[in-house]
């Protein structure tokens, strides 16, 4: 059952997901001294960056299950793997492009004392405007980020998203490769084939890319009382998570930044926030400091019989479902235009809506159907 900020219920035993501002210090490195990395090529391989691999997040609910078997995902990695190896030195290729894209794709060291934690920023603008892992820089009193041939430029955080796991990094640099952050020409579906990009870890320096499969579309993710509405499930070889890199299409269209969240417990899933929707929290934080999402202010459950729709368990005092007239025991059918199906549903449509817009909502009480009016209000 969500609660009434977004929470999930937590099941007997120890949780196995973490927010972002719950994650413990990495291992304690000493500050190496700064040699220049090389950035001659890109590294295509299964070993791959993973700072954070060990505190992910975990997917909870979900109305749109992966249709591509893990054992098919695998195959098809495998053979995608084959086929880009060879093709990362071509000028004429669909994995060319996307090892012309990865240039968009940096190194970012966070700093906190002398604590590390490493991971990867896609620029969004070439003047040194940057996203990343809300994960990687959480915390931290220093972040540099590697633009070219060695060269290290500090950064800050000018805001985060919460929800999404997102950081928005402003540097001095100028002229960096970006990305663009849209929605896809095609959107991706289950068993499609795209390519994962990180930058700069121990074992990798430089870019390394490595082949994935889209396994899931819609996932909804909960960490901390937080919600990632409509993410992206990929499988790949990546053995440890991939903070803030960049999910391309074989041509190098962007398709989402990468997150340290994971798909389950021992999951070799890794979690996309869309490009789309990560341009949308970084727009507000250029524009207020801060990306802030609709909320409705209740607590509910399935409900399938007699009516299907999201049961409503409790509702936030104060909050805009209380001002409507919404009650416990009611089951919500219908918002705005769109009909309600379950709990994820309702999480997923009140999303798709702006702070402080007024819509219908379709209520079932005691065997009638009702028509509230809602202004939805910021998620506190």
């Amino acid at each position: 059952m969500t609660g009434l900020g977004g929470e999930q219920d937590e099941g007997p035993g120890e949780r196995n997901w973490f927010h972002p501002s719950e994650l413990p210090a990495d291992p304690v490195a000493p500050r190496p001294a700064r040699a220049p990395r090389p950035w001659a090529g890109v590294a295509i391989g299964a070993g791959l960056i993973g700072a954070l691999g060990g505190f992910g997040m975990t997917v909870v609910l979900t109305d749109n299950e992966p249709s591509n078997p893990d054992r098919e995902a695998r195959a098809t990695v495998a053979s995608t793997m084959r086929t880009l190896a060879p093709l990362a030195g071509s000028s004429d290729t669909a994995a060319a492009q996307a090892v012309r894209a990865s240039a968009a794709v940096l190194p970012v060291s966070a700093w906190s004392g002398s604590k590390l934690r490493s991971g990867s920023a896609v620029v969004f603008r070439s003047d040194g405007v940057l996203v990343t892992s809300a994960a990687v820089v959480g915390g931290a009193t220093t972040i540099e980020v590697e633009i070219a041939d060695g060269q290290v430029v500090e950064a800050i955080v000018t805001g985060v998203d919460s929800e999404y796991d997102l950081a928005l990094l402003e540097t001095e640099a100028t002229g960096l490769n970006e990305l663009e952050f849209a929605a896809p020409r095609a959107s991706p579906r289950p068993g499609d084939s795209c390519v994962l990009v990180g930058a700069g870890d121990d074992t990798h320096h430089g870019r390394w890319a490595a082949a994935g499969v889209i396994a899931a579309t819609g996932r909804v993710v909960e960490a901390g009382g937080h919600w990632m509405i409509d993410v992206i499930e990929v499988q790949g070889v990546l053995e440890q998570s991939a903070p803030g890199g960049a999910l391309l299409a074989p041509d190098g269209e962007l398709l989402g930044i990468l997150t340290s969240a994971r798909a389950g417990a021992g999951s070799n899933g890794v979690l996309v926030v869309p490009a789309s929707q990560a341009r949308r929290s970084v727009e507000q934080i250029l524009d207020s400091g801060r990306a802030r999402h609709a909320w409705l202010g209740l607590a509910t459950a399935d409900a399938t019989d007699p009516v299907r729709g999201a049961l409503v368990r409790e509702v936030a005092q104060s909050g805009p479902a209380a001002g409507a007239g919404i009650q416990p025991d009611d089951v919500v059918v219908r918002l705005g235009r769109e009909a309600v199906r379950g709990m994820v549903s309702l999480m997923r449509e009140v999303r798709r809506h702006e702070i402080g817009e007024t819509v219908n909502v379709g209520i079932v009480r005691d065997g009638e159907e009702l028509e509230l009016t809602v202004t939805l209000a910021p998620r506190p």
